[in-house]
């Protein structure tokens, strides 16, 4: 006998750069404090030019496998800010990122919770500022992702470039009765490391604010995976509607 699997079992697994955060947007926020704290943490200026330069490629899309150890370098400084021991520096520098989330991404998230499935951020890197952030930017999403659901399910992290990832989160999601129904990125690599892992049963779905992916696109869309410039129509539950 098939059993029919309820709504309430889909998970929806978003990136959160360029997905949900507006990257250039954040980025100044995030180098302005980087910038006060590194001397002060006795970062070589050797290896801040270093840390830098390379985050610049991360915001550029041209970080590949790198991208993760990239984004690391610089949060492992600008994440001591919220360290209790240097909380004069927080009260110092006043971190503001309310503003840099696309409304788009956090409606979609909102929106596909609403119909009675679930969803996720699914980043290589999880900043302290991002929960809080959208608290003020979307209270609702914030009350249904972090209040009323289990907050370490709203957010996974893993190495998005590799299929072994998508594996290990297929992996912890099934231990508690959720399948990982579809997967949304703005870069190609996680795009081709979920296809390649084929953990996503509804499909993944490709947003390419910029136009610049289109080749991959093309490819893209031979594998059904749609290709959207933002997700203010978000392709989500007609993915999920003939799963059962």
């Amino acid at each position: 006998m098939n059993l029919i699997r309820p709504k309430s079992s889909f998970g929806h697994f978003l990136d959160v750069w360029g997905v949900v955060v507006d990257t250039p947007k954040a980025t100044p926020e995030e180098l302005r404090i980087y910038h006060a704290i590194a001397p002060r943490l006795s970062v070589s200026p050797a290896k801040m030019a270093q840390d830098l330069a390379n985050y610049d490629l991360v915001c550029q899309g041209k970080a590949g496998g790198n991208k993760l150890r990239y984004i690391a370098a610089i949060s492992q400084v600008t994440d001591e800010i919220y360290n209790p021991q240097h909380k004069d520096w927080l009260n110092e520098l006043n971190p503001n990122f309310a503003n840099v989330y696309f409304t788009d991404g956090l409606n979609a998230a909102r929106d596909i919770i609403k119909s009675g499935e679930k969803a996720a951020f699914f980043t290589s890197a999880i900043t302290p500022w991002f929960v809080s952030g959208i608290k003020q930017a979307n209270p609702e999403l914030h009350e249904l992702m972090f209040e009323k659901a289990d907050p370490k399910f709203s957010l996974q992290q893993g190495d998005k470039t590799r299929a072994s990832a998508f594996h290990d989160l297929k992996a912890r999601m099934n231990d508690n009765g959720i399948y990982v129904a579809t997967y949304t990125d703005d870069e190609p690599l996680p795009i081709r490391a979920a296809k390649e892992s084929g953990v996503c049963e509804a499909g993944m779905v490709f947003v390419d604010r910029k136009g610049k992916f289109e080749e991959d696109s093309i490819q893209f869309s031979s594998w059904g995976v749609p290709t959207l410039r933002d997700l203010s129509n978000p392709p989500h539950l007609t993915l999920t509607a003939h799963l059962d």
